[in-house]
């Protein structure tokens, strides 16, 4: 779908047809919560983090290659790599076996080590070399609620595997989400903040849904969604929280479920978040900066790179 998203896109029961496939927005954003079960997911990346650069190189393979990052992050998360070809005949793409790995990256520039495969074909040409490196992370201060944050921290841990912790930082969120809109139903009767910390700290989760959801809820639905949060999400961040399961007992199926019930709730109880529930895409395909110029100079040794312009949340956001 094209960035900026039409405001239409969070109104309820809104539907995408695409001329192929037919299906509510809503049903979208649950289903990228899946992917969660896999590692180094370029849309789980885009979630987690505020900022993306896109790269193109062009390598010598056997020579280390560094790349100095324009804007630099404030942290990196996640490196993906992209391999294409040039799009001129007889470029050599896909005829040699190499090894690619890049270090650790700092914030304003990562290492990138190439090596031919043992017994390979080899060449001097740059040309079978092209690749896209996309980096996720974090620049400027990050202004998102925190439950937002919380969510992020969940997918990030989700991503290296660790779904318990990540299952204990979705409760985390859904429990800062449910305090915001709280704090923003008592605001109208000018409570004292302390009087507003007591009413948070005191207060029981059914009774708080049934404070929030009573005017498009009855009560027997209420509490069918109180079981679930509780089944899915709560009774689970508990067992890890004082004692009786490891965080490892936490299984990825457990991890998903738990995420889109906390993203199901949010999106049907606050308009004005589903925009966050959002991963963004910096659209920008690597292989469009390769350009006869770059092409050209593949002969010489020199050392080759062009950047694309950085994106980040924020800034997509105004």
């Amino acid at each position: 779908m094209d960035y900026p998203f039409q405001q239409d896109l969070f109104d309820d029961g809104k539907i995408i047809n695409d001329g192929i496939y037919e299906f509510p927005v809503k049903d979208a954003v649950l289903a990228v919560y899946d992917l969660q079960a896999f590692e180094n997911d370029e849309f789980c990346w885009s979630f987690a983090t505020t900022d993306q650069t896109v790269v193109l190189a062009a390598l010598k393979i056997g020579e280390t290659f560094d790349v100095k990052i324009k804007r630099p992050f404030r942290r990196i998360l996640h490196i993906s790599r992209f391999h294409f070809p040039p799009r001129v005949p007889d470029s050599g793409y896909g005829k040699f076996p190499i090894h690619i790995c890049n270090d650790d990256p700092r914030k304003d520039w990562f290492r990138i080590t190439t090596s031919y495969e043992p017994g390979s074909k080899r060449t001097e040409s740059r040309l079978p070399f092209f690749f896209g490196f996309k980096l996720f992370g974090f620049r400027n201060q990050d202004r998102r609620p925190m439950w937002r944050k919380f969510l992020s921290d969940a997918v990030i841990f989700a991503q290296n595997g660790d779904w318990g912790t990540g299952l204990m930082h979705v409760a985390f969120s859904l429990e800062s989400f449910i305090d915001m809109l709280l704090i923003r139903a008592y605001k109208p009767s000018k409570f004292p903040a302390v009087y507003e910390d007591h009413l948070l700290r005191v207060g029981e989760k059914r009774e708080e849904l049934h404070a929030l959801c009573h005017n498009i809820l009855g009560r027997k639905e209420i509490n069918k969604l109180y079981d679930l949060l509780n089944k899915n999400i709560f009774t689970l961040r508990n067992s890890i929280a004082h004692g009786r399961k490891n965080s490892e007992d936490i299984t990825s199926d457990q991890y998903v479920q738990s995420i889109k019930t906390a993203v199901e709730f949010i999106w049907d109880l606050d308009n004005s978040s589903r925009k966050l529930l959002m991963p963004v895409m910096h659209l920008c395909n690597p292989s469009s900066l390769i350009n006869q110029t770059l092409i050209k100079n593949c002969g010489s040794n020199a050392i080759l790179a062009k950047r694309s312009a950085d994106s980040s949340h924020n800034a997509q956001r105004r």
